[in-house]
């Protein structure tokens, strides 16, 4: 997917709704010429991404359920597996 590249931003969002997450993401998209990944539990995450155009691993360990999750480019039951699913992209 190309976002593997090193470069790292790490954001929590958790006491925002979906449509302030999605202006964010899509006002630091529009700031930084980056791939972006998001790695979230809810819904909310993964309108997010799609709002940025950008790929999504999806965390079963969360809040959010499977079902809530469908879409993601990847689904992590375990958060160990997310350094490997950045790597494969």
């Amino acid at each position: 997917m190309g976002w593997n590249d090193g470069s790292i931003i790490f954001m929590t969002v958790n006491r925002m709704d979906s449509v302030q997450r999605q202006k964010l993401c899509r006002k630091l998209s529009g700031n930084i010429q980056a791939l972006y990944l998001v790695v979230g539990d809810r819904r909310q995450d993964l309108e997010c991404a799609r709002a940025c155009k950008s790929p999504f691993i999806g965390c079963l360990y969360g809040y959010g359920e499977k079902g809530e999750l469908n879409g993601a480019d990847h689904l992590a039951e375990h958060i160990e597996e997310i350094p490997q699913l950045v790597i494969r992209g």
